[in-house]
């Protein structure tokens, strides 16, 4: 597994998840393969953290007593914009990923063009 990830970081955010807990603990089975953290989303510190950290996945899940409403993804967007965060949902075995993508717009067809669909 250590070829797949590399050294990746990864920030499991969490206030009572017992599921992200799981999580956390199963990647850090992988060992090198994956620096996993664990980060408590009511810290008081949290940005300092996060920064610190420098994770390229935070990894949250969404039943976890409205965390995806408390971690806005704009401010962790604006603190780590390279990361991608990744939203799980156990309700249907999904996974949201969210990333930040800055595409400079400075006209309604620029805005337009972002809105469309990529051409096969």
């Amino acid at each position: 597994m250590q070829a797949i990830f590399g050294h990746l970081r990864i920030v499991v955010l969490l206030h009572q998840s017992l599921l992200a807990w799981g999580i956390a603990c199963r990647l850090m089975e992988f060992g090198e393969a994956a620096k996993v953290s664990i980060v408590d989303s009511e810290g008081p510190e949290i940005q300092k953290i996060l920064q610190e950290l420098l994770p390229e996945a935070i990894i949250l899940d969404s039943s976890d007593s409205g965390i995806c409403e408390r971690s806005s993804f704009p401010k962790l967007f604006e603190w780590l914009p390279e990361a991608k965060i990744i939203c799980l949902d156990h309700t249907s075995n999904m996974a949201h990923v969210f990333t930040s993508q800055e595409v400079p717009v400075a006209s309604t067809k620029e805005l337009l063009n972002i809105l469309q669909p990529p051409s096969v």
